[in-house]
């Protein structure tokens, strides 16, 4: 006896896999998809069909269509898959007869779902629009031969017109932001898009180097960008990538795996292929949130204009006996997404933000747990006068709330001026490999930026290199400005967590030699109050204190650092800084810019702190 449909449903329902046929009992419950679910038809008495994928492509041989149909036995014993021919038929008439994959089912166990694979190349140019699929037997033992039509599927919008023109017409696109399932695949698994990040790669690093309004490379000095990493399919692209990023979640009743498939990107008349960056599997529990991301390789000057989920199908053509078997792929557009105006978005969006407040990350974040708290403690800018540019120092205190010590988070950082404009972080070349429980670490950020930067209206990026390596996203944004550090000189300055006061201070003298060929030095005689905030770590890889020696021409005639740890670090009173000057004259009036100073990879970044005039 057969069993009936609606019951047969019910039972694939309660499995961990789900024929997407659509049926009116389920279309409630089925999230709006961009491309119409495909419908389920009686092929047999217990076999149900439905179209899961129809692909025209042009190739070097002439027009491909490749069709992929999803069977279904709702007996309850093992059925054989009846004989048939499958044909699609254009828009003006013609019949089209595809080939089976060698891999195809000849039967479907109880409640077994199966797929069948078919395709042909038509050798011509014309193009093809499809309205329909059939199963045909053919009796051709008889004459004439008998052809008898055992299930014809119309079809609409289920094509998928390979060119980019001829596939933008395929489907109006989700809007940016909006979830979605994946048509015609047994997932239930949600997608949102969340960000698209056009970033510059080379060999092993990778620099976020576009401006908001859409790709304006930025200035100042590269990001280190941590080591590379394969992308999954193949190798790393390099040169100018749209890295798009989507939430994935998962709203069944069990674990399931994320399907294989791509993203790639369009323009008007051009498409780009994408590539997954994680490798292997990705598992999404019940309830569970995960990112994904792909690389799209797009050329210079492109703002894509939507993103398309893309699947690949397998045809296994057989070969002779004894031979091995060919087997061609073929593409399959799912559905399309409206690219975020300008081609960019941020998976995080900037808050107003007040210094020394704990920052705001993605709660998805791999790179800093709840328990580790992240402070922007200050922001400082001034200008570098001959050099031609500003630098911009931020200082972030990491604090440590676990019990046990973790590994310092090694983020980077971007900093988005107020003309839109992106520009890469340089962190201090050593810091802290290890957070201990209950205390707090310092680490230095520099940006070089334009003289035109007023620092007024600033966004920092703090960015996860390691996740979607070798591309960076972002994690925490905030919304700051810079002190302009010419308008806060005075005898009192902060450097994170010490507050110094300079109470005096005297030039003087240091000479050596004689008979005619004396050398000149300098010192300063300081009286310092330094004040130190608590459980606040200061180690060797602190910033230091950086004199510069000027005469009255603004010629650099020597320097001198002075740090807070160490055997000669700064003291709370009297002290002695001597430079390491040497002149045959004796200058005067001398000028003293004072400094913080930290090593980068790319040299000593300074912050300008005051200048003492004799």
């Amino acid at each position: 006896m057969m069993k009936p449909w609606k019951t047969a449903m019910t039972a694939v329902l309660i499995g961990t896999t789900m024929i997407q046929i659509g049926t009116p009992a389920l279309a409630a419950d089925a999230p709006q998809a961009a491309v119409a679910a495909p419908s389920n038809y009686g092929l047999t008495d217990t076999i149900r069909a439905a179209v899961k994928s129809l692909a025209v492509e042009s190739t070097t041989s002439g027009k491909r269509i490749a069709a992929t149909v999803r069977l279904y036995n709702g007996g309850t014993q093992k059925v054989r898959v009846p004989d048939h021919e499958l044909r699609v038929r254009s828009t003006d008439g013609t019949e089209y007869t595809l080939s089976p994959s060698a891999t195809n089912k000849g039967s479907l166990q109880p409640n077994e779902i199966g797929e069948l694979v078919y395709m042909t190349v038509i050798e011509s140019g014309s193009p093809i629009s499809i309205n329909q699929l059939s199963f045909v037997n053919v009796d051709e033992y008889v004459y004439p031969k008998k052809e008898t039509n055992l299930l014809s599927i119309p079809i609409d919008k289920q094509v998928w017109y390979a060119s980019a023109m001829e596939a933008q017409k395929n489907t109006d696109p989700k809007a940016w932001g909006e979830a979605f399932t994946i048509p015609g695949l047994n997932s239930s698994l949600r997608y949102t898009p969340t960000a698209v990040d056009i970033q510059y790669t080379s060999t092993g690093a990778s620099a976020s180097a576009s401006s908001a309004a859409g790709g304006t490379a930025s200035a100042g000095s590269a990001a280190s960008a941590g080591s590379a990493s394969a992308v999954s399919g193949g190798s790393t692209a390099s040169g100018r990538v749209a890295l798009v990023t989507l939430l994935v979640e998962n709203p069944g009743v069990g674990r399931e795996t994320s399907p294989d498939f791509r993203i790639d990107g369009q323009t008007a008349d051009k498409t780009y292929a994408g590539k997954r960056i994680e490798p292997g599997p990705l598992t999404v529990d019940v309830g569970e949130k995960k990112y994904i991301h792909f690389a799209i390789p797009i050329d210079n000057g492109t703002n894509l204009s939507s993103l398309v989920v893309m699947t690949t199908e397998t045809f296994v053509q057989a070969g002779a006996q004894g031979s091995t078997p060919s087997s061609t792929n073929f593409d399959v557009g799912r559905l399309r997404v409206a690219a975020p105006a300008g081609g960019q978005a941020d998976s995080t969006s900037a808050a107003s933000y007040s210094l020394g407040s704990p920052i705001a990350f993605d709660p998805l974040n791999k790179l800093i747990d709840g328990n580790t708290e992240v402070s922007l403690m200050e922001m400082h800018i001034h200008d570098n006068g001959d050099a031609g540019y500003k630098t911009v120092v931020g200082k972030f205190k990491l604090t440590n709330k676990n019990d046990i010590p973790i590994p310092s988070p090694a983020f980077q950082t971007e900093l988005v001026g107020s003309e839109g404009l992106s520009y890469a972080g340089t962190r201090q070349s050593n810091a802290a490999a290890t957070l201990n429980p209950k205390m707090s670490y310092v680490v230095n950020y520099s940006f070089n930026v334009p003289k035109s930067e007023t620092g007024e209206h600033l966004v920092m990026k703090l960015l996860d290199t390691q996740t979607a390596a070798p591309y960076s996203s972002t994690i925490a944004a905030v919304q700051t400005a810079a002190i302009d550090s010419a308008e806060t000189g005075g005898n009192v300055f902060s450097m994170y967590p010490f507050e110094v006061t300079l109470n005096n201070w005297t030039l003087s003298t240091i000479t050596s030699g004689g008979g005619g060929s004396m050398v000149y030095n300098y010192k300063i005689s300081a009286d310092l109050s330094i004040k130190q905030a608590d459980d606040v770590v200061v180690d060797s890889n602190f910033s230091k204190l950086h004199f510069e020696l000027l005469d009255t021409t603004g010629r650099l005639i020597g320097t001198a650092d002075s740090e807070f740890t160490g055997s000669n670090k700064l003291i709370d009173g009297k002290q002695t800084i001597t430079f390491n000057a040497k002149s045959d004259q004796l200058d005067f009036p001398l000028t003293i810019n004072v400094y913080e100073g930290f090593d980068t990879p790319n040299g000593q970044a300074k912050r300008y702190i005051t200048t003492l005039k004799q």
